[in-house]
């Protein structure tokens, strides 16, 4: 059986790491995504996984586009909470919706798990909107060079 990409975003204290590595087990292979600060630290205590610094920063955009080491396909992506929701995690999200992963998962302190599916027909639907609306701007274009700017209906 083929191991699963794991990518963890160490959003939360370490006790939810700690709950989460409990839960996963050695059911695949790991890569946790972390500020500088506590890279030696989860290294030290799963030495199994990969690390990958994202600097001394919080989660942003900008620190996740410059992280070419991010460009693999996950299985799953593990979103963390020290709390029970996953309020202000917008930058996190953002960063999630950009990485090459099947599923994401949002995972909080009480290890509730919560699958959230990549949403593939909204993307599609945001796709096809911009498809039309170039269009239309074509058309448009083809209009007004034909019939002018002046023409009335």
């Amino acid at each position: 059986m083929k191991k699963k990409k794991i990518l963890v975003l160490r959003t939360a204290k370490m006790q939810v790491v700690d709950l989460l590595m409990k839960n996963l087990g050695h059911e695949g292979s790991i890569t946790f995504l972390a500020q500088s600060n506590i890279v030696d630290e989860l290294k030290e205590r799963y030495p199994s996984a990969e690390v990958v610094s994202i600097g001394d920063t919080y989660f942003n955009y900008d620190s996740f586009c410059k992280n070419v080491r991010l460009n693999k396909r996950y299985d799953f992506i593990y979103v963390l909470a020290s709390g029970i929701e996953f309020a202000e995690y917008e930058e996190v999200f953002e960063i999630v919706e950009h990485i090459k992963g099947r599923n994401v998962v949002l995972f909080n302190r009480n290890g509730i798990a919560c699958m959230e599916r990549r949403n593939m027909s909204k993307k599609i639907r945001e796709n096809l909107y911009f498809v039309f609306v170039e269009i239309y701007l074509k058309m448009l274009e083809i209009w007004y060079e034909h019939f002018g700017r002046n023409y009335r209906f």
